[in-house]
């Protein structure tokens, strides 16, 4: 039997993102990650008036996993609003590893931001177009001033 697969549609950074770290398209899911959770909870058979799920622009194909109670055969429907938390789920853990890996490398006072965000993109499998290379720095820089804005009001609390 032909994989089943699901089409989701994301930011196209964090597609590539996504398709990287997982090792390819098809997307093929760990067991009991996030995302195979979520999949596994709402999937269901498709009803009858359903739109069906096929492939368009800025979507990425990933495979139903195999779960022993969920047949993909039959089991091959998920509702839109799980959809789009599985999309969530996806954007939030781009948004995790960008900043786990970059507040750790960039100093204020080095100007190399940009040399760094393109970098991190090399590295992560993400296409090095200004507008991926932007879009990401916006990302960034709203992350930053979040915990810059914390750090100077707990500094104000300790005096």
């Amino acid at each position: 039997m032909d994989p089943v697969l699901l089409y989701v549609k994301l930011e196209p950074y964090v597609a590539q993102w996504f398709i990287n770290e997982m090792g390819g398209e098809p997307v093929h899911l760990p067991k009991r990650s996030a995302e195979s959770d979520i999949i596994e909870y709402f999937l269901k058979p498709t009803p009858n008036n359903a739109v069906a799920n096929l492939p368009t622009d800025g979507c990425i194909s990933i495979q139903i996993p195999t779960y022993k109670h969920k047949d993909a055969k039959y089991f091959n429907y998920l509702p839109p609003r799980a959809m789009d938390a599985l999309a969530r789920c996806i954007t939030v853990r781009f948004r995790v590893q960008l900043w786990q890996d970059l507040h750790k490398l960039h100093k204020p006072d080095c100007g190399c931001l940009t040399d760094l965000i393109y970098a991190w993109m090399e590295n992560h499998g993400i296409e090095c177009t200004e507008q991926n290379w932007e879009a990401i720095r916006q990302f960034y820089f709203r992350k930053r001033k979040i915990y810059l804005k914390k750090s100077k009001k707990d500094s104000e609390i300790t005096e």
